[in-house]
């Protein structure tokens, strides 16, 4: 998991409109915001390896895991795997070595092409998700126990209208010029 280094006391909106006086680019509730919403995600992905380590496994193979459940329906290869849960083919790889070391999903012929590989869920790997799925979503709805249905909702909807402006973190901006020999 990718540690995010942020403090675990966020800066007030009060200070936040102060740095603004210095830097004009600087939108207060815009950053009070993200910052709430890095810290409640790291704080979230936190709490959910730790739930998954307690039982043996980890988001990666969790994840698959739960694709192949998903799709039973579907012949799946390695590379859509990859592509859904977004993730490099090379992690990919690895993570299908363990489970099916550990005897979780097994690697089949494709029925069309020879080439290629489907991979599929094991009787074992689909009661190891029937072992722990009630308490994942137990805890889900634990989570989620302080907003009512709209709110949930509202949440998903904002969220998602946030989402599709990750790329604006992304983009290159144009280029701002060097400063060089700060004055201390």
């Amino acid at each position: 998991m990718t540690e995010t280094f942020l403090p675990r006391k966020l800066p007030r909106y009060e200070c936040l409109e102060q740095r603004s006086r210095r830097y004009p680019d600087l939108d207060a509730g815009a950053v009070e915001a993200t910052l709430v919403l890095m810290r409640v995600s790291s704080d979230i992905l936190e709490a959910y390896a730790a739930h998954l380590a307690r039982n043996g496994t980890s988001q990666g193979r969790f994840s698959i895991m739960i694709v192949l459940d998903l799709h039973t329906d579907h012949v799946l290869l390695p590379s859509d795997l990859a592509c859904q849960i977004g993730i490099s083919r090379a992690t990919v790889t690895g993570l299908l070595d363990g489970l099916e070391k550990d005897g979780f999903v097994e690697r089949r012929q494709h029925p069309e092409d020879r080439r290629a590989l489907t991979v599929h869920l094991t009787s074992a790997g689909l009661a190891f998700l029937e072992a722990i799925l009630p308490d994942h979503y137990r805890r889900i709805a634990a989570l989620m126990s302080g907003l009512d249905v709209e709110e949930r909702r509202q949440l998903v909807g904002l969220l998602t209208k946030v989402a599709a402006k990750v790329d604006a973190i992304r983009l290159e901006f144009p280029a701002q010029p060097k400063v060089e020999n700060l004055a201390l």
